[in-house]
């Protein structure tokens, strides 16, 4: 991870009140944070964040994986398992990509139908994956619109 922790325009180096939102249902929440306590960027979602903190959302909890962003100068809230199963999808769609490459280099120095067969399941592969990760997204939106929605009306009602 990243080492260069020093101070960033516009920083605040003392203690601050920082505002984040769960990122399944936007419920608000904030938290006190000195930037510089910082020692390296260890924050294992996104470059050049610090990690602050974990917990579960009071209202629909999710696993938060809350962290300091540098370069928004902010914390992020990240819902863990999402984080996780992205990752996990990236890295095999990564690692399809990488073998349709090798296969297509092979191809091209030693065409045969062997390659070629292979070359066509990988593609077919890749955009199974795809669709895949496409329809789970999709799915999680929605989950995120109805918590929303829901976390809405019950603190309309509560007013």
């Amino acid at each position: 991870m990243g080492k260069n922790i020093k101070k960033r325009k516009g920083e605040v180096w003392e203690n601050e009140t920082y505002y984040f939102y769960c990122p399944t249902c936007e419920k608000p929440y904030n938290i006190n944070y000195d930037a510089s306590t910082r020692k390296e960027f260890d924050g294992i979602f996104e470059e050049n964040t610090c990690f602050v903190k974990e917990g579960k959302c009071r209202f629909c909890k999710a696993n938060l994986y809350v962290s300091y962003d540098v370069e928004y100068q902010g914390m992020v809230a990240y819902d863990m398992e999402e984080e996780l199963r992205f990752q996990e999808y990236a890295e095999k769609y990564d690692d399809l990509v990488h073998k349709l490459e090798k296969v297509e280099k092979k191809l091209e120095s030693k065409p045969s139908k062997k390659l070629k067969k292979k070359r066509k399941e990988l593609k077919s592969m890749c955009k199974a994956l795809e669709k895949e990760l496409l329809d789970m997204d999709q799915a999680y939106e929605e989950k995120c619109l109805s918590l929303v929605t829901a976390r809405e009306i019950e603190e309309s009602v509560k007013m």
